[in-house]
């Protein structure tokens, strides 16, 4: 009897290991990187090694080719500009796709977040006020106003009239550097 209960509780204990080794692999599949495959003639950038720069410095090195594709996800590449020397051996993970030469992005893509925050929170006014101000050479920030209107260039430097306080020191203040 004692023998039955054994084999019961090694087959269940071993089911149980089996089930955990799954989900232990599952999990740890799901936090890997992708393997990007790249294909003889692309371009790419290689990781440069940290311990040789500052934080200024650009990661990634001048644009290769790949020459030629090796087993283990290796790749054979070559210099793109001022090509010296021999091909270089690198390994997937310190590869990066690099611009293809001549092509141009047509526009770039803007966030959704900056679309909100282009919203009705006034940061789209602030810097249309700012260009405003920087395009007319003012010192003077230009007011900002709730609803839309146009400033015409002959407000700009112009203190408006509810943000002069009692004793009229911002005119004062206007006077005195002219």
């Amino acid at each position: 009897m004692s023998n039955l209960y054994a084999d019961a509780l090694e087959q269940h204990v071993r089911r149980r290991m089996v089930e955990a080794a799954d989900k232990n692999k599952a999990r740890f599949d799901r936090g890997r990187a992708k393997i990007q495959q790249f294909q003889r003639g692309d371009y790419v950038l290689i990781k440069k090694n940290p311990r040789n720069q500052t934080s200024l410095d650009p990661k990634y090195s001048v644009p290769y080719e790949i020459h030629k594709v090796i087993k283990n996800d290796r790749y054979l590449v070559k210099k793109v500009i001022g090509y010296h020397g021999r091909s270089r051996k690198v390994a997937h993970d310190q590869l990066r796709r690099a611009p293809q030469p001549g092509v141009i992005r047509d526009k770039m893509t803007v966030s959704p977040s900056d679309d909100q925050l282009a919203g009705p929170s006034g940061i789209d006014q602030t810097s249309t006020v700012t260009q405003q101000s920087i395009d007319n050479n003012s010192l003077l920030p230009l007011p900002l106003s709730t609803d839309e209107q146009n400033i015409e260039p002959s407000e700009v430097g112009q203190v408006p009239a509810h943000t002069t306080n009692a004793n009229n020191s911002t005119s004062e203040m206007l006077s005195s550097t002219e």
